[in-house]
């Protein structure tokens, strides 16, 4: 949920960018949301939007490598995805009584496995990327597909076994321009993914399948899903009208998407049974949300300018 570096005028141009993550924030709290009403029927959104986020970082790094380097990156991904995370931990450390020290410093070390997957799994992925690219250019991508094997082999998560492709995937799009992102090429590619995740969407639904939930063989059809509505999904944004897909709603979901997914999980267990109350806590994790993106803004930019 980082800020990718994008093409201005292009199918990852700044303000499109901006727009696929305010949905892809939007698809996650969605499930989340519709999951403590009592449906399931949202719930291939919250994947769809990991992956959409996962892709946009693994294209973003890709696009940064090749514009600025690796100079000053570590710091500033820390800074931007591990800062963030350890003030959100703090504040749940300190409200909740059955989280101790020790407990505590594991998990904000991304040592032990939080509530917060993603983050344990993006910094994994960014460390993984900078020694690829610091010291194993040449072997880039057979460390990156190690990793792949490894995030869906060795993990025993289903939330990274589905999300396995997403990030290299994303860094592939970046390398290979040529092969996905010319006009024609990306709209035979975004339908035909579309159709893709589709058809395993179906098949997931198979009492045949459903059976090996919690396997390795339902996590290959989840991870046909995931990845590819998600290529779909940015297609069909792409090609909608740009006046409705630059609205001040996603560009502004877009922005906090980080600090929303820190900051909304906390509110599902007060959602309740109604309508009412999730719009509530949306609204509630939106404003919480801004004045962490805010506060770390004004931290972010008074260091920059020492510097």
């Amino acid at each position: 949920m980082s800020t990718p570096v994008a093409i201005r005028g292009g199918i990852f141009d700044l303000q499109l960018t901006n727009a696929y993550r305010g949905v892809a924030i939007l698809f996650v709290m969605s499930q989340h949301v519709g999951g403590a009403l009592g449906t399931n029927i949202l719930t291939p959104l919250g994947g769809i939007g990991v992956a959409i986020f996962l892709l946009l970082s693994g294209y973003g790094l890709s696009e940064s490598y090749k514009a600025k380097g690796l100079d000053g990156w570590i710091k500033k991904k820390m800074i931007r995805v591990w800062i963030p995370f350890l003030c959100t931990y703090v504040i749940i450390f300190a409200l909740r009584e059955d989280c101790g020290w020790i407990k505590f410093v594991r998990q904000v070390l991304t040592i032990d496995r939080s509530e917060y997957w993603y983050v344990d799994y993006i910094l994994r992925c960014y460390m993984v990327f900078y020694i690829a690219y610091r010291w194993l250019y040449k072997y880039r991508w057979w460390l990156l597909g190690g990793f792949a094997l490894y995030s869906f082999l060795l993990t025993h998560s289903g939330l990274m076994e589905e999300q396995s492709l997403s990030f290299c995937f994303g860094i592939l799009l970046s390398e290979r321009k040529e092969l996905f992102l010319s006009g024609k090429k990306f709209m035979m590619f975004g339908i035909a993914s579309f159709v893709i995740g589709l058809i395993c969407l179906f098949i997931k639904q198979l009492p045949e399948i459903r059976v090996y939930e919690g396997c390795l063989l339902f996590s290959f059809v989840q991870l046909g899903i995931k990845l590819p509505l998600a290529i779909g999904v940015i297609f069909m944004l792409w090609k909608l009208p740009r006046k409705w897909v630059i609205s001040p709603l996603l560009l502004l979901s877009g922005t906090l998407s980080y600090e929303l997914y820190l900051v909304h999980w906390q509110f599902i267990p007060f959602v309740g049974q109604y309508a009412t109350s999730a719009l509530a806590m949306i609204v509630m994790a939106y404003c919480f949300a801004y004045g962490m993106h805010h506060a770390l803004s004004l931290i972010y930019f008074k260091k920059s300018s020492k510097n």
